[in-house]
């Protein structure tokens, strides 16, 4: 019975849940039951859709960025000035501390 209440738990799951599952079905292979729950979820909710193609959309985006970065050999990198390079690590370290 304890099974059940896990299997009526994952098909009436909010979308925070689904979205987390989505976002996890993309690192790895769910458990059947999760991707059931997801893919019932949604069939009707458009919202928890939308964000399944966004992030699909988004993770196709950094793999062609990365594959052309490697391409190009780091001329991104090449093309900052030291300053440039030294300012960026600066706000990306006040952002992580201010998370």
């Amino acid at each position: 019975m304890k099974e059940d209440v896990g299997i009526l738990r994952l098909l009436t799951c909010e979308c925070r849940e689904i979205t987390r599952l989505v976002s996890a079905g993309f690192d790895r292979k769910l458990p059947l039951a999760h991707r059931l729950a997801v893919r019932l979820h949604l069939v009707y909710c458009t919202g928890c859709r939308r964000y399944k193609r966004q992030l699909r959309a988004i993770r196709r985006a950094a793999r062609l960025v990365a594959t052309e970065c490697a391409q190009v050999g780091g001329a991104i990198e090449a093309a900052l000035s030291p300053e440039a390079r030294e300012r960026i690590k600066i706000a990306v370290a006040r952002q992580s501390a201010n998370e």
